[in-house]
């Protein structure tokens, strides 16, 4: 028997919500799945909205993974209240849902979204997605996007990217010659004409400036400036307001990845973009009729990024702080726990007969791991049997308890608990199913959890203790596969035992980045993330090879094992040491690259 027998794993889960480009699926509706919490939030925002109070800017934050942009993709459909029969019978299935959850909730939306036409509440849904553009770009293509679907882009006023085209196509009709010497301008500036034409349409600022300068070329030094509304708040005003004869009672705006845009600010950019937001915050908290929403998303409060963030950024960010009110997500433990569960589908007769013919006793996998986390004070053991040693199988339970734990300090839109464990790419649950031969473990270890989030670890260099611990964990696994290759194949354990020493390592470091009393690098914790068939032997040996190499320290005054490098330097300390001593040129980064790659830039 081999797993995909016995388990099959919910597909919705495979990719994350993507609120831009989900805003239109009825059946993301169908698909949430309600938690007590997820709805109190949902009905805090309602009653908010339709009951016209002032907590008009939040911040919603909360970790990757736990369902922030699915709710508000609920809200926003709510909100939309399209005159359409499939939406309706959507929000009809998703009030009864509800319903014993959170009766308030539904009587909200059966008073103000399931009425008379004449009483229904309907608002714009913008979605903010800052990205190569500047942030006053991204908050007018929002706007555009938003009308677009809507089919209403009368609504929209010209922007400088329009008057770029309009003065292209009179200069193509009218001005040949002219037309042509822009033509040839653009390719001697390494454009072709498509894709110009197809940079201005995304507003891209590198074709905006390219088209600048050719045309104070064309007209012997005229400057490109035709006289337009350039203010954004003064924009979003004046279509809120148009929008009331279209039906409309206002407009919800919604910053998604808002911590993406802290993390990545330009400091030269920084103080233009806060005031742009702090005057987007005091558009909405003045608004009345119409009505205008903003909700920023971020995956913690600013003030938790500390010293990550430049003084710059975050003294530019206090003067926004006091304009939005924060909206803190929170899922309880046990309901994230049995969502998991839930993802898991499994035939209880088949699973029973799976456990017998490998030899598990869940009983036994209960005694041992039960008090090795803070999962205790969640569940009795009858519970934490039924949801995570059974309800998510075939995850080991500290498998289960890191993966989400790790989650919330690393994860990102793209990569989450849940697609860890429906997507099928290397590394995830999906794929160890799909994989599973006769024989084979039976359990996912937690090093899965290391491989699946390894690319995380590397580039995010402001989680300074993630970074850190990935980077000696990855020195260690190659100074291992180095003694692998020198090894002979014929040895007792073979691959096995190598294979093992890399569980180890991952293990330990997943432990150091977690630091929690509870849960140290000690052979009882490890053994429960690494040796998941009770193969003390082998555990045994692929630690001692670790320790003789020099891989491994044992403290014994703490009963754990500890990373030994051969080399105590600091290394973001001696990498500043370096950059001092570096000195500073005026070369440029074409200049660099030619140097060092041999190549033309």
């Amino acid at each position: 028997m081999i797993l995909k027998d016995v388990i099959k794993l919910d597909e919705r889960f495979q990719t994350s919500v993507n609120i831009r480009f989900d805003i239109d699926k009825i059946s993301k509706i169908d698909e949430f799945i309600p938690a007590k919490s997820t709805l109190n939030v949902l009905e805090s925002y309602l009653e908010n909205i339709f009951e016209k109070k002032n907590n008009k800017s939040t911040l919603l934050v909360g970790p990757y993974g736990k369902g922030k942009s699915h709710l508000l993709l609920v809200l926003l459909a709510l909100l939309q209240n399209r005159n359409d029969k499939k939406w309706e019978n959507s929000i009809t299935r998703f009030c009864e849902k509800i319903k014993k959850q959170n009766k308030r909730l539904a009587a909200c939306i059966e008073k103000n979204i399931l009425c008379g036409r004449e009483n229904k509440k309907r608002y714009l849904p913008v979605i903010i997605s800052f990205g190569r553009s500047s942030l006053e770009n991204s908050y007018r293509l929002a706007l555009f996007q938003a009308l677009e679907r809507e089919k209403i882009t009368n609504l929209m006023p010209d922007s400088i990217y329009d008057e770029v085209l309009k003065k292209t196509e009179s200069w193509k009709k009218d001005y040949p010659e002219t037309y042509e010497r822009f033509t040839k301008n653009l390719e001697n500036a390494g454009y072709e004409v498509e894709k110009f034409a197809s940079d201005i349409k995304k507003n891209i600022l590198t074709a905006l400036e390219v088209f600048k300068k050719i045309y104070k070329e064309l007209t012997a030094g005229g400057e490109f400036n035709p006289l337009l509304e350039n203010n954004i708040p003064k924009i979003y005003e004046n279509v809120a307001y148009e929008l009331k004869k279209y039906g409309f009672d206002g407009m919800i705006i919604v910053f998604d990845e808002f911590s993406k845009f802290i993390e990545g600010e330009d400091s030269r950019e920084t103080s233009k973009d806060m005031e742009l937001v702090q005057s987007m915050c005091e558009l909405c908290n003045a608004s009345k009729e119409p009505d205008i929403r903003h909700i920023f998303i971020a995956h913690k409060s600013i003030r938790e990024y500390g010293n990550f963030l430049s003084p710059q950024i975050l003294n530019s960010f206090r003067g926004v702080e006091g304009r939005l009110q924060e909206v803190v997500f929170r899922t309880s433990a046990q309901n994230y726990y049995e969502l998991m569960m839930n993802v898991i589908q499994k035939n209880d007769s088949a699973l029973q007969g799976y456990f017998d013919e490998y030899g598990i006793k869940t009983s036994d996998i209960v005694n041992r791991t039960y008090n090795m986390t803070n999962m205790y004070t969640i569940f009795d053991k009858k519970d934490y049997e039924k949801i995570i040693v059974k309800g998510c199988f075939p995850m080991a339970p500290l498998t289960t308890y890191i993966l989400v734990k790790i989650s919330e300090k690393v994860g990102q839109n793209e990569r989450t608990v849940f697609t860890f464990m429906s997507d099928n790419a290397p590394n995830t649950l999906a794929r160890f199913v799909k994989e599973h031969v006769q024989g084979a473990d039976t359990l996912v270890s937690a090093d899965n959890v290391f491989d699946y989030f390894a690319y995380i670890f590397e580039k995010d260099v402001l989680n300074e203790r993630c970074h850190s611990e990935y980077i000696k964990a990855k020195y260690l696994i190659k100074k291992i596969d180095i003694e692998k290759q020198k090894a002979a194949k014929e040895a007792y354990y073979g691959e096995k035992l190598f294979e093992y020493m890399t569980k180890i390592i991952k293990s330990i470091a997943l432990l150091n980045m977690l630091n929690q009393t509870e849960l140290i690098p000690n052979d009882k914790c490890i053994m429960s993330m690494v040796c998941l068939e009770d193969n003390r032997n082998l555990y045994d040996d692929a630690k001692k090879a670790l320790i003789s190499y020099g891989y491994l320290n044992y403290r014994q005054r703490s009963d754990s094992y500890v990373f030994r490098i051969n080399t105590d330097t600091n290394l973001e300390n001696e990498i500043e040491k370096r950059k001092n001593k570096v000195k500073i040129t005026n070369r440029t980064i074409a200049e660099c690259f030619r140097e060092t790659a041999n190549k033309q830039y």
